[in-house]
C-alpha cells in the first residue's frame, strides 16, 4: 500500500510542475536548454511551495542570519 502513496505523491508533483507556470511543454529544441528549462521549472515550483508553507504555518523567518 505504501507503494501506491509514493506513486500518488510523484504523480501529483509531476502534474503540479507541469501546470503551475502554465507552460506545459518545454519549447526549446536543444537538449541542454530543455534541461535548463526543466530545472528552472523545478526551482520555481519549490519556491512557490516554500512560500505557501511559510504563509500557511505563519513561520517567522529572517534572511539576515545567512552567512
Amino acid at each position: 500500500m505504501s507503494h501506491y502513496y509514493l506513486r500518488n505523491n510523484i504523480e501529483a508533483t509531476n502534474i503540479a510542475i507541469k501546470t503551475k507556470p502554465r507552460d506545459y511543454y518545454l519549447k526549446n529544441k536543444n537538449f541542454v536548454s530543455q534541461t535548463n528549462g526543466l530545472l528552472c521549472k523545478l526551482i520555481a515550483y519549490n519556491i512557490t511551495v516554500l512560500i505557501n508553507i511559510i504563509y500557511e504555518l505563519n513561520i517567522d523567518y529572517k534572511l539576515t542570519n545567512i552567512p
